[in-house]
């Protein structure tokens, strides 16, 4: 519907060459976009690949590498059962970072004991408002998007038997800690 939508006011554009009709192209092309990303993100909540050891630093630095915008930093490392939604997981909060938070920076620090692997996420955006901390997680809560992107990343970790809280970060910032049960440690 977006797609559609963006084309007929490309058409109304090319016939009235009023400026309008571009600025409403490119937010239906942004709709397109946003949609895209959730089905993206869907998909692999759906998709129960098959589980592996993986290192949760390099899961975090591949997905900081398609923020170059950003300076993502991952301390540590820690080897959990995931499938690919993990890296739906660092997506969903850097891009949250980036897109609600206006962050530059991005850290993850992971720890690892023997039954747990704690990861913190922390950047230096603007924040999460205190009225909404209790309900970002879930689905259909939104400030300016589709709702469903923290949702789902709390869907994928309980997949891993894991969890997800959001806690206050000093001086500023987001701040989220995951933590996922290990097996087989």
């Amino acid at each position: 519907n977006h797609l559609t939508a963006a084309m007929n006011y490309l058409e109304f554009y090319e016939e009235t060459g009023e400026i309008e009709y571009l600025d409403r192209t490119k937010s239906s092309l942004k709709r397109v976009s946003e949609t895209l990303r959730v089905s993206r993100v869907l998909e692999a909540v759906m998709e129960t690949g098959e589980r592996r050891m993986v290192s949760v630093a390099e899961i975090a630095r591949k997905v900081g590498e398609r923020y170059p915008e950003i300076n993502v930093e991952v301390d540590g490392d820690c080897q959990v059962m995931a499938d690919d939604g993990l890296f739906v997981v660092f997506d969903n909060l850097i891009q949250n970072s980036i897109k609600h938070g206006g962050a530059k920076n991005v850290r993850i620090r992971i720890k690892s004991s023997e039954q747990l692997c704690t990861i913190e996420v922390s950047d230096d955006g603007c924040g999460i408002s205190d009225e909404f901390k209790d309900r970002i997680f879930e689905r259909g809560f939104s400030t300016s998007g589709t709702g469903l992107g923290l949702f789902i990343t709390k869907l994928i970790l309980s997949r891993y038997d894991g969890e997800i809280q959001v806690e206050d970060s000093e001086p500023r910032g987001a701040r989220f800690v995951i933590k996922i049960r290990k097996r087989g440690f």
